[in-house]
């Protein structure tokens, strides 16, 4: 079974940046294969930007773990097999936009499209932990409707004596509570 001890020894690739002076100084330390947000710390030197990042890794594993969410896996021996460059030939309007935008932000079009890749492989990590939340969700309103079932099944509700209620849920007639109709 997959625990917390055998995520924490996965050997995940970290990227170490240097944090300008204007900044605050140090070290950043993140796996951009968890998520670069969630999976980031920083320190005054790259030994504590590491210590910090394995404690923040071992809390979202164990967070992550507890809620079901999955966790990738770095994939072995594989990092021989890329250079790290590709080449994509886009249209020449995309070409102009993504060119636009890197001036306007003072970064050169590397930078900009690996920051656009890097936010697109996030949001999809974010869509599919969303997915799971939203599956967990459904399954706790299903839950939710077979109490509310049994509840009216039993007739597990009182009789109350409240004006403020009769405006809520109804006048009761015949031992049953009419439709919403009254207003304030």
């Amino acid at each position: 079974m997959k625990n917390l001890k055998y995520y924490l020894k996965l050997n995940y690739p970290i990227e170490i940046t240097k944090i300008s002076e204007d900044e605050g100084g140090g070290y950043s330390a993140c796996i951009p294969l968890l998520g670069r947000n969630a999976f980031l710390s920083d320190g005054e030197t790259i030994e504590e930007a590491l210590k910090n990042l394995d404690i923040i890794k071992e809390e979202n594993f164990n967070r992550m773990l507890e809620k079901g969410i999955p966790i990738p896996e770095p994939e072995e021996g594989n990092d021989e097999e890329f250079s790290g460059k590709f080449l994509v030939r886009v249209p020449k309007e995309l070409h102009r936009e993504l060119v636009r935008k890197s001036v306007k932000n003072g970064i050169s079009l590397n930078q900009y499209i690996q920051y656009v890749m890097t936010k697109g492989l996030a949001f999809s990590t974010f869509e599919e932990a969303t997915d799971s939340y939203c599956h967990k969700f459904e399954q706790v309103l299903t839950e939710m409707k077979k109490i509310d079932y049994q509840i009216e099944e039993k007739k597990l509700y009182k009789d109350f004596h409240s004006p403020n209620l009769i405006h809520i849920i109804g006048e009761k007639k015949d031992n049953q509570y009419s439709s919403y109709t009254k207003v304030g």
